[in-house]
């Protein structure tokens, strides 16, 4: 009898390990939650020119930086403040949302700029120029000087995750490509122009190399544009919310049935 409850609780941790990398496997977990692992997403908690965030520990990665600012931000705030208050606000919401349904992840948003991190240069690409196609409809419609344009930055390095921002040579570096970058486009790094699949409907224009500050040898830049008439690329996997509940309801059957074996085994 107890061979057969140790054989019957072997069985039962088999199955619901399996069980649980299953669930892994779906971006989800037991409990119903989506691991921070595989989505790279955070909660934000919006407030005016800022963004409070939870604690990260202290770590080093090697990571796609975006960076971006608002073109000519003093001027505007100088015609008027509120509403440019308001307008940056709005573009960084709407850029923070196009970041992390590319699996970005924002890090840090103070005044007219805004930082972030992904995984693949590729991401990080579409993420921008969906963006940034969203935002020239927007202040086309716009019926006055109040018009907040957004030029980005794109760089690969390692950088040092703390104090919920990043620092590091490859955030320089992205900032100073940003710095590069045309009103409402988006300059990249020769790393990140040879890391993006040809596949992809992107026209890079060579900017050739450039001496920036803070770096010895110059840097190679692009100005990447979506190819005429092409549409921007759709986020590559599946989110969790979109999974069918079809596995979820197998997965809760199975443990349920599990629990209910090895139960009975183990009375």
């Amino acid at each position: 009898m107890e061979d057969i409850k140790y054989i019957s609780s072997f069985i039962l941790i088999g199955i619901l390990s399996l069980l649980a990398a299953h669930c892994r496997q779906l971006g989800l977990s037991l409990a119903g939650k989506i691991p921070s692992p595989v989505w790279n997403k955070r909660p934000l908690n919006w407030i005016p020119f800022g963004l409070s965030m939870e604690n990260d520990r202290l770590s080093t990665k090697f990571a796609v930086i975006l960076h971006a600012d608002i073109v000519g931000s003093t001027a505007l705030v100088q015609q008027d403040e509120q509403l440019a208050h308001e307008r940056t606000q709005d573009a960084f919401r709407r850029f923070s949302d196009s970041i992390e349904k590319y699996q970005g992840h924002v890090r840090e948003l103070r005044g007219d700029a805004l930082l972030a991190d992904f995984e693949r240069p590729s991401d990080a690409v579409t993420a921008t120029l969906a963006f940034q196609a969203d935002q020239a409809s927007y202040i086309e419609q716009l019926n006055d000087d109040i018009r907040p344009t957004v030029r980005v930055g794109i760089a690969m390095g390692e950088v040092v995750i703390a104090d919920n921002t990043l620092t590091g040579a490859g955030v320089v570096l992205a900032q100073r490509v940003e710095q590069l970058s045309r009103s409402g486009g988006v300059c990249i790094t020769a790393a990140i122009h040879e890391s993006i699949p040809k596949r992809l409907p992107f026209e890079q224009a060579d900017m050739g190399d450039r001496q920036v500050k803070g770096f010895d040898e110059p840097v190679r830049v692009y100005d990447v544009e979506l190819g005429a008439g092409a549409l921007i690329p759709s986020p590559q996997g599946v989110h969790p919310s979109e999974v069918s509940p079809k596995p979820l309801r197998l997965a809760v059957a199975v443990t349920f049935a599990a629990l209910v074996i090895g139960g009975g085994l183990l009375t």
